[in-house]
This record gives C-alpha cells, sequence and structure tokens, in this order.
C-alpha cells in the first residue's frame, strides 16, 4: 500500500470517527468495519480496493502467542537441566576431590599404594562424569540444532 492509500485510509477514518461522534455516540473510540467500509464508498473506491484496503492478516495472535509460550516453556526447561547438570557434576567434582585428598593423605610408607587407589578413585569418578555428559550433549545438540 503506498504512502497516498494510508494518508487517504487516515482520513477516512477520521471521518468515519468524525461521523459517529456527530450521530450522537459520545464515547466512540473505535469505529466499526461498516462505518470504514461506508467511508471509503463514499471517498470513490471500488469493491476490490475497499477489499484490498481493509485485508487483515489471518494468522490468529492467538496461536502466535501459545507458539510463543511453548517456545519459552521448552527454553527454560532447558535451562533447567543445564542447571541441574551442572550441580550433579560439581557434587561429583567434590567427591572426586575429597577421595583424592584422602586417599593421598592416607598413612603409608610406600608411595605406590596411595598413587594407584587415588589414580582409581579419580578415572571411576571421570568416567561416571563422562557417561552422563555424553547423552546430554547429544540431546542438547539437537535441541540447538533444531533451532
Amino acid at each position: 500500500m503506498s504512502d497516498s492509500d494510508n494518508t487517504l485510509l487516515a482520513a477516512v477514518a477520521m471521518r468515519a470517527k468524525k461521523n459517529a461522534i456527530d450521530q450522537g455516540d459520545q464515547e466512540a473510540t473505535a469505529v466499526s468495519i461498516t462505518a470504514k467500509v461506508k467511508a471509503l464508498s463514499e471517498a470513490g473506491f471500488s469493491d476490490g480496493e475497499i477489499d484490498k484496503i481493509l485485508a487483515v492478516d489471518a494468522t490468529p495472535s492467538a496461536t502466535l502467542q501459545t507458539e510463543k509460550t511453548a517456545a519459552t516453556e521448552e527454553y527454560n526447561e532447558q535451562v533447567d537441566e543445564t542447571i541441574n547438570h551442572a550441580k550433579v557434576h560439581t557434587g561429583l567434582m567434590l567427591v572426586m576431590g575429597i577421595g583424592f585428598i584422602t586417599i593421598l593423605f592416607w598413612p603409608s610408607s610406600n608411595v605406590e599404594d596411595v598413587f594407584l587407589p587415588a589414580m582409581g578413585w579419580m578415572l571411576f569418578c571421570f568416567a561416571v562424569m563422562l557417561l552422563r555428559t555424553i547423552p546430554f550433549a547429544f540431546k542438547k545438540a539437537g535441541y540447538f540444532l533444531k533451532r
């Protein structure tokens, strides 16, 4: 629609509103579609031009709002999952550190007796973290790739 059509449409809408107020409807804030069509007809527009000017996009706003809400909820779920995953990993790292320090300061005269359990403990905790991270990473990659 050109600027002149927009200007003319605004003028017609103002005239329709003025006519509604003049007819006694002092609280007329919105102009009915009938008044707009009548004002456009009086201005010399054909039926096809009036249809084009008054055409409205058929996308319902409720559907759009529902889609936005669903996307927001899904994003919030992803954030919550990530936070919970990070909390569990923090706990695993804390257990790994405490176990490592405990085994490291275990009273023993032989270094090999302490080193092997400490490395075994660390490898076990690392394996648990890795086994948790691989499926989580694929799930997150799938979420972001579909976006």
